[in-house]
C-alpha cells in the first residue's frame, strides 16, 4: 500500500513538473524564433492550457501529500484531526467526569464530584486544586508527538512521576495516563497511555496543576 501511494505521488509530481517544463519550453521556442520575450510573443492559446495543466497537477500532488497518514519526522509522528490540530486523546466531555485520582509512588489525592461541587481527600488540597477547571482542560488533551522509546531511557516514567485516573459516575474509566519528565524544550511533557509502547509528548500545561497538587500532598 505504501509503495502504491509513493508511486502515485511520484507520478502526479512528475506530471506537474512535465507540464510546467512544457510551458517553459514552448515559451523559450517562441522567444528564440521571434527574438522577443516569451511574454510578448507567445500566443495566449498555448500558454494558458499548459499553465492550467501544471496548476491542476500541482494541486493534486499537494492534496495527496496533505492526506497521507501520519508522517514520521525524526523518530516521532505528528497526528492531526480534520482541522489540522493535534488529535484529541479522549472522546469524553468534562461533565462526564465524577472522580479524579492523582497518585504518586508515595501518596494519592482523590477528588469526587458531588451536588455542591468537587470534594478532595485530603480535604486541605481542595482549595488549591480546581478540579472542574482541570477536567475541562484535560478532556481536550491533545498529543503533540509520538516517539518510540530509546533503550535505557525512562523519560521519567519508570516509575512515573504521577498517574492520572478519571472515571465517570458509574466507575467507568474515562482516562488513564502515566506522567513523566519534562521534555528538553521545557514546553512538553512525556506521558504514556495504557496499552501503548510508544511515548507521547503533550503540552506541559495540561499536567501542571495536578502535579502541583500532588507535590502539596507529598512535599
Amino acid at each position: 500500500m505504501n509503495a502504491t501511494k509513493t508511486a502515485a505521488t511520484s507520478t502526479v509530481a512528475t506530471a506537474a513538473t512535465t507540464a510546467t517544463a512544457a510551458a517553459a519550453a514552448t515559451a523559450a521556442t517562441a522567444a528564440t524564433s521571434t527574438g522577443t520575450t516569451p511574454a510578448a510573443r507567445l500566443p495566449a492559446r498555448l500558454v494558458w492550457p499548459l499553465l492550467l495543466a501544471a496548476g491542476v497537477a500541482l494541486s493534486a500532488w499537494q492534496w495527496r501529500e496533505a492526506t497521507e497518514s501520519p508522517a514520521a519526522h525524526g523518530g516521532h509522528s505528528h497526528l492531526h484531526d480534520d482541522t489540522g490540530k493535534p488529535a484529541r486523546l479522549y472522546a469524553w466531555n468534562a461533565d462526564q467526569a465524577a472522580r479524579i485520582t492523582l497518585s504518586t509512588p508515595a501518596s494519592t489525592l482523590a477528588l469526587t464530584r458531588g451536588a455542591s461541587g468537587w470534594a478532595a481527600t485530603p480535604a486541605h488540597i481542595g482549595k488549591a486544586f480546581d478540579a472542574a477547571d482541570f477536567v475541562s482542560l484535560f478532556s481536550q488533551a491533545r498529543s503533540d508527538r509520538i516517539l518510540s522509546p530509546h533503550p535505557g531511557e525512562s523519560y521519567g516514567l519508570d516509575p512515573a512521576a504521577m498517574h492520572i485516573a478519571i472515571d465517570d459516575a458509574q466507575g467507568v474509566p474515562l482516562a488513564r495516563m502515566a506522567v513523566g519528565a519534562l521534555a528538553p524544550d521545557g514546553l512538553g511533557r512525556y506521558v504514556q497511555l495504557p496499552g501503548e509502547a510508544q511515548i507521547r509528548i503533550i503540552p506541559d500545561y495540561q499536567t501542571r496543576a495536578p502535579l502541583a497538587a500532588v507535590i502539596q500532598v507529598n512535599p
